[in-house]
């Protein structure tokens, strides 16, 4: 027992030894710091460039469950709408950002890892590692199991309460927004993701 405590204290002292070496004066942090903030804007400015770029074919995707319930209710004509002249301009701006933000975050987190990781023990950054390494499969297979499993019942139910004309009743009919739609996706892919 006492060999345990022994490797214990000498592996603390090493680890205390190892993080000593890496101190440095509250400006350099800082600078550091501001490198990486750089580096991490810079990532998410280029890869939303890149997805502007393909963002109509990115919110055509993201639209595609939507299409595929009015499909299933035989109404294929089915449209969406805007209703201010510059909502299709700042929708398209989002999903720019919405995927800049999903294709930027590994490089972003490996930023945030590189400045924190040399004020951890060694023992700290073998246990929340392989979280670093997780986190982007994790996000796509929650993002995956929205899109492709509860997108689709979400939308068949609400669009469920769709009413036909009836005497005295006037018809009730989707008329989704574009901009209204990206948000709720999003909403539903980024709440669902946050809580796993």
């Amino acid at each position: 027992m006492t060999n345990w405590f022994d490797a214990m204290a000498a592996r603390s002292k090493e680890d205390e030894a190892e993080i000593d070496a890496s101190k440095a004066p509250l400006l350099d942090h800082l600078v550091e710091l501001r490198t990486r903030l750089v580096r991490s804007l810079l990532a998410f400015f280029l890869a939303f460039l890149l997805c502007f770029y393909f963002s109509e074919p990115i919110y055509a995707f993201l639209n595609q469950p939507l299409a595929d319930a009015f499909a299933a209710r035989g109404e294929e004509d089915r449209r969406m709408i805007f209703t201010a002249v510059y909502e299709t301009f700042f929708t398209y701006v989002k999903v720019g950002m919405f995927g800049a933000l999903c294709l930027a975050f590994p490089f972003m987190a490996m930023q945030v890892w590189a400045f924190v990781a040399p004020g951890l023990y060694r023992h700290e950054r073998r246990a929340f590692l392989p979280y670093l390494a997780m986190t982007p499969v994790m996000f796509i297979a929650g993002a995956a199991f929205v899109y492709y499993l509860i997108l689709p019942y979400a939308l068949r139910f609400f669009l469920g309460y769709e009413q036909a004309a009836g005497e005295g009743a006037l018809a009730i009919q989707l008329e989704a927004r574009v901009g209204e739609y990206l948000g709720f996706v999003m909403t539903l892919i980024f709440g669902t993701v946050a809580s796993e």
